[in-house]
């Protein structure tokens, strides 16, 4: 286009290096002239203004053709493959202070052009233009249009950065260094490290490769800092300039394209482009080549946009943090992008991504498929109690200073806030954030019309909705629930109901509700962020992830349409309760299932519940009478802090019956009420004689008494095949005796010792008893096998080994352990019974001819055990054998007793 030689002078404008020619890019209305001939051939300078002469870069024409042409960045021709540094550009085309201008070709500041189209050397020059595009000699003028920068700065969402003009959290100096540490570590090397004493450590990678994978999910329930972490995340990248982009995802926001997907990548783009400088010309041209690509689909942004024009960055420490990724709307948004993330930025792609979610189900489900294997390393953000102790001290101490400062007169206890008060508060937030961050925007405020101290002492003694400054935690609350579709309201307030005032397993509420199996995860499953309940095939309650949840539930005020504590809907669960605590085990389906009635809760929910609502006493009580037997001896075992509410209502509505529970409470209690260290006298064991001469049961529970480590009397009744009338029968008798014991602190279990001396013809008590309960051992685990009994009771199963160790070698034993199947734990669960499987070989081997089938069985199952328990990471507890002799020691608790004969029988035996 240009005249060989001919020199130009162009004002405003971007000129690249394109195949030998000239392609200028216009950003100013500036006209173009030539310059003197006399100026370095080759070379040409753009003249941007006044200000800008001095900053001027010269590069050499290259020899790129035009259709593969893509210049990110001024190349050398001597490396064709490498982009010189990025300082070579100057600061209008991206965003960058270049370096001082070529000092070989010189400014001419005050050179005005001949008006008869020559130069004053006789050169001739070009045509003047207003701006322009100047590609392989022809002239492409768009003016007035934009650049493809300024499109693409059009179709971003600026709202959703994280330093945008409304303040986002950020973490506390004092709170989250640690985490903030690994993360930036984990941005800028690429490279994890564990940390064993951090109480918030939950990471995990889904892969078997030793390489770090450039995607990390960071979950959480609400309100546990997220957007904090991912703000000050940002700030550190962004002071190491290493910060690719954000983008802050928020739900229900003023600017609607906040929570828009379709924004998501061309917002990360523009942001690429200007602090990635080498990459702001591949970006505009991208944008310029098809202005239509801002508003097509993500795909195509995503690699047009980001990923093809940063393919070949030098140094990869480039990260995007996404944060609220569960916060963006439209239905199949969030597994789109995480389809489209995983597909384009493979391990090896030098872009990092960390993303920022609740753990909700559609994000859970996307990252569980197979193409995510080890494309992802996970990090849970659990209850970090510590950081947000650290940060109510560090908050208060600001508000105690600011107003200190404000007001000469303001007064504050010592020490303010108390160590009491700030327990309180931090066991309120559960270990997260919100509730703490709340409560000290509501203190601090400096407007309010009440001293900081007066404020902290309402939040301490008086939660009512009037005063809680709760409000920001009712929002995200509300919007969390409102999110779920109408239709499923009445079934999710029922189950919410059950979680206030109970702990339990999912199908527990499933058959207290009547509701269909697989119905409470469904109900939940939107609610992942609120409440956590176990994973299927895992063992756990539902429970709330903040105790501030259940507080709002229960006030109407608060919680608007989904208040759970309506007088006749409580007294509906009270009934559904009192029923399910009536069952008789006459379901084998059920009894294979998580039986509900066992848990402490279950007397404080239910005594809360019947003091909420105003029945008829008569009608309940009759209903209480009916509880199992057995649910109430394991319910009056727990504190009295735990039964004080039912046992209270009990006592005022119904006596009869407070006076037969007070009488199960004394034998729920047996053996731990009868400790002490006086002899008992003879006159005591004759009265225990004669009662097993009226009652043999008794003699069965005293012997459990002795060999037992944690006597349950209902186990009791379970190992030795008793019904429960034979129990009761035989604890009444045994009553008045105990509370003898009791009232006088006699040694009960040398009591038991003498009687069982006296009563027993030979010293051979010991193995007898020990024969007794190992049967009983493997008769309850195949009654739970069959569904007869609930297999609830599978841990009174737990010293099945010590029982069979106790006993002499004997074939039928033997041939009863062939058919005996061991507990079968799950992988999560921290029972064991590798002491068992160890004493079990010990018997074996006492043999004469030990079975070697049995011995590898067992020996089999020993392993396996505990590399189970080595992956939850619990060793052994103590020696095995040490176990076992502390057990021997601990029987031996009267000098009445015979051991050492009964010893050498066993040896006698043996031999």
């Amino acid at each position: 286009m240009f005249s060989n030689g001919t020199q130009t002078q162009i004002r405003g404008g971007t000129f690249y290096s394109a195949s030998g020619n000239i392609h200028i890019q216009h950003n100013h209305h500036s006209p173009i002239t030539t310059l003197p001939s006399h100026a370095t051939p080759g070379r040409c300078s753009i003249d941007w203004n006044t200000e800008e002469r001095r900053r001027l870069t010269y590069g050499p024409v290259s020899s790129q053709s035009t259709a593969d042409y893509s210049p990110p960045r001024l190349r050398d021709t001597s490396q064709p493959h490498r982009y010189l540094p990025s300082s070579a550009a100057p600061e209008g085309v991206f965003g960058h202070t270049p370096s001082t201008h070529n000092r070989d070709t010189p400014f001419n500041s005050n050179y005005v052009p001949p008006r008869d189209g020559q130069d004053q050397h006789g050169g001739h020059r070009t045509t003047i233009h207003s701006g322009g595009t100047y590609i392989n000699g022809n002239v492409h003028h768009h003016f007035p249009g934009k650049s493809g920068f300024d499109t693409l700065h059009e179709a971003a969402q600026t709202a959703a950065l994280h330093d945008d003009a409304e303040s986002r959290p950020s973490c506390d100096t004092k709170t989250r260094r640690e985490l903030l540490d690994q993360l930036e570590l984990w941005c800028l090397r690429g490279r994890w490290e564990e940390n064993a004493d951090s109480e918030e450590e939950d990471s995990r990678m889904d892969t078997d490769s030793a390489a770090e994978p450039n995607i990390l999910w960071l979950y959480g329930p609400a309100g546990a800092g997220k957007t904090a972490i991912m703000t000050s995340l940002a700030q550190r990248l962004r002071d190491k300039n290493r910060l690719g982009g954000t983008f802050f995802f928020r739900r229900n926001h003023h600017s609607k394209g906040i929570s828009d997907a379709r924004t998501l990548f061309t917002t990360l783009a523009l942001q690429l482009a200007i602090n990635v400088p080498e990459l702001k010309v591949p970006i505009s041209l991208a944008v310029e080549k098809d202005p239509t690509i801002v508003t097509r689909s993500m795909e195509l942004q995503l690699r047009h946009l980001v990923v093809e024009p940063s393919r070949d960055l030098d140094d990869p420490s480039w990260t995007f943090l996404i944060d609220g990724l569960d916060e963006c709307a439209g239905e199949g948004s969030q597994e789109e992008v995480l389809r489209l993330i995983g597909e384009f930025i493979p391990r090896f792609h030098p872009l990092r991504f960390v993303i920022a979610s609740r753990p909700e189900i559609q994000i859970r489900t996307a990252l569980e498929q197979p193409a995510w294997r080890g494309a992802y390393r996970a990090y849970n953000l659990l209850p970090a109690t510590q950081e947000v102790k650290t940060y109510l001290y560090s908050a208060f101490a600001r508000i105690r200073q600011d107003w200190s400062s404000r007001y000469q007169d303001v007064e504050f206890p010592d020490p303010w806030p108390s160590v009491e008060d700030i327990e309180h508060l931090v066991w309120k937030s559960s270990g997260y954030f919100i509730y703490a961050n709340t409560i000290v925007k509501y203190v601090g405020d400096i407007s309010s019309s009440h001293w900081p101290a007066e404020l902290l002492s309402i939040i301490i003694n008086d939660s009512s909705s009037k005063h809680a400054p709760y409000s920001p935690l009712d929002q995200l609350y509300f919007d969390i629930l409102r999110a779920t579709p109408r239709p499923r309201h009445e079934r999710l307030i029922d189950i919410l109901r059950v979680v206030c005032y109970f702990d339990m397993t999912p199908s527990q509420i499933e058959n207290i509700l009547q509701a269909r199996k697989g119905d409470v995860a469904l109900s939940l499953s939107g609610f992942r962020s609120l409440i956590d309940w176990p994973e299927h095939g895992t063992e756990g309650t539902v429970e709330a992830h903040h105790a501030t949840f259940p507080d709002f539930l229960c006030d109407e005020a608060r919680s608007a349409e989904f208040f759970v504590g309506h007088p006749g809907d409580l007294q509906h669960l009270a009934c559904l309760i009192i029923e399910e605590l009536g069952y008789r085990y006459q379901d084998k389906a059920k009894n294979r299932s998580d039986l509900f009635g066992f848990d402490h809760d279950t007397m404080k929910g239910l005594g809360y519940l019947l003091s909420k609502i105003q029945v008829d006493d008569d009608e309940i009580g009759r209903r209480l009478a009916q509880i199992n037997p057995d649910f109430i001896l394991c319910l009056l075992r727990w504190s009295d802090k735990d039964q004080g509410p039912l046992m209270d209502w009990v006592e005022k509505h119904a006596k009869g019956l407070y006076n037969q529970w007070q009488n199960y409470k004394t034998m729920a209690m047996y053996p731990t009420q009868t400790s002490g260290s006086n002899e008992p006298p003879s006159s005591v064991v004759v009265e225990v004689m004669l009662q097993i001469d009226e009652c043999p049961v008794i003699l069965r529970i005293l012997r459990c008494t002795l060999l037992l480590h944690d006597l349950d009397i209902v186990s009791t009744r379970f190992l030795w095949g008793l019904s429960w009338e034979e129990l009761h029968t035989a604890m009444v008798r045994l009553l008045p005796i105990i509370n003898i014991a009791k009232k006088h602190k006699f040694n009960w279990r040398g009591l038991i010792t003498e009687v069982l001396d006296r009563r027993m013809q030979t010293d051979t008590w010991l193995g007898e008893t020990s024969w007794d309960l190992a049967v009983g051992c493997m008769e309850l685990r195949h009654s739970i096998d069959s569904g007869f009994v609930p297999n609830v009771w599978t841990d009174d199963i737990q010293d099945y080994g010590r029982f069979i160790r106790g006993c002499p070698p004997d074939l039928r034993l033997l041939e009863m352990l062939r058919a005996f199947e061991p507990p079968n734990y799950g992988k999560d669960t921290e029972s064991r019974h590798d002491h068992e499987c160890y004493d079990i070989l010990t018997w074996l081997e006492m043999f004469p001819y030990p079975p070697e089938d049995q011995i590898r069985r067992w020996t089999q199952i020993f392993a396996e055990e505990c590399k189970r328990l080595g992956a939850l990471g619990l060793g052994p507890v103590g020696d095995f054998e040490e176990r076992w002799n502390r057990w021997q020691r601990r029987l031996d608790l009267s000098k009445r007793w015979k051991y050492r004969e009964a010893r050498r029988w066993w040896d006698s035996e043996r031999r």
